[in-house]
């Protein structure tokens, strides 16, 4: 086969950047930004958002009792996703009779107020920072 007949292989392109690379630097920028994490006031961010759970929840007419709210609180204070177990972990400091249906019953009451979000992949529990607005999920 001639010079010219022959194949020659497709020149290999420039490596793509990886989507972790991509990723990487998406965080980098987040980590500089004003509302980035380390920048965030986090205890004022719990405080508002369990002021609006308790106007939301005053506007109902339905209680928000202290095992509830520091169930929500619990929730807020984690940057991830929390599991019904650890919260019943760190309730037990506040309520040391606090038993897995305790957690329960304020997790239901909570996403039925749309205080909160299951995460099903996770089977955990994220805040709803968009306290009473409706939700398709």
């Amino acid at each position: 086969m001639s010079a010219a007949g022959k194949h020659r292989p497709a020149l290999a392109s420039a490596p793509a950047e990886s989507p972790r690379a991509d990723s990487d630097a998406t965080t980098r920028q987040a980590a500089s930004a004003p509302n980035a994490p380390s920048a965030h006031d986090h205890d004022d961010c719990i405080h508002r958002a369990l002021a609006s759970a308790e106007r939301l929840c005053a506007e109902r007419g339905v209680r928000f009792t202290p095992v509830r709210r520091r169930v929500l609180e619990l929730i807020w204070r984690s940057h991830e996703a929390v599991k019904a177990y650890d919260l019943l972990e760190q309730l037990k400091t506040f309520d040391p009779a606090a038993k897995p249906t305790t957690v329960y019953r304020a997790l239901d009451f909570l996403r039925e107020q749309g205080l909160i979000h299951r995460v099903e992949s996770l089977n955990a529990f994220i805040g709803c920072s968009d306290v009473g607005h409706q939700h398709e999920l």
